[in-house]
């Protein structure tokens, strides 16, 4: 006979299933860019009535992941690598942060901080057509700190600050080198 106290024991052991088959990153609730967000943080170089007209892109903050170690005491780590597209070229690898590892724990997350990239515009023809993307990279340390797993994931979260104040109307799959906006009267 199915009940209901069946189905919810059934239930759990999929999910503990699932998470043993998935690893320590998915086996956290999170979604699928793994907890992590990428800030496009603009420099205002020209407004109108109190609103940005034309911006630079002068900075990339990038959030950690959410990461369990696959075991108490095991290290994690993360860094991120930043790519650039112009003009509709393909992307290019531009950058690689620095690598941040810390010990952790099979029940709580690991207590990174963001890493930064500091942006250069290239000199060209069209600026509003360069285009930055970040990639993920998390990996998971046996306890003699060789590498148990890398993972990599392109980020597809990407918003937009323009003089510290967060702009709803642009989040994106990446960060553009300058943008342009019409404010109506």
């Amino acid at each position: 006979m199915f009940t209901l106290k069946s189905s919810v024991a059934a239930a759990t052991l999929m999910l503990v299933a699932l998470a043993t088959i998935a690893g320590p990153v998915a086996a956290s609730p999170m979604p699928p860019s793994y907890g992590s967000a990428v800030k496009c943080i603009m420099a205002v170089t020209q407004s109108t009535d109190g609103q940005w007209t034309e911006a630079k892109l002068r900075r990339v903050t990038v959030f950690p992941p959410v990461m369990y170690a696959t075991a108490d005491g095991n290290e994690v780590g993360w860094r991120f690598i930043l790519f650039r597209s112009i003009e509709g070229a393909p992307y290019k690898r531009i950058e690689r942060s620095r690598l941040q590892k810390v010990v952790g724990l099979a029940t709580d997350s690991a207590d990174f901080s963001p890493l930064k990239a500091r942006i250069t515009l290239p000199v060209v023809a069209h600026p509003e057509m360069v285009k930055y993307r970040v990639r993920l990279v998390m990996f998971h340390y046996e306890a003699d700190g060789t590498i148990h797993s890398r993972t990599t994931f392109d980020l597809p979260n990407h918003f937009y600050t323009f003089d510290g104040r967060r702009d709803h109307e642009l989040d994106l799959t990446y960060c553009v080198g300058t943008a342009t906006r019409l404010v109506e009267p």
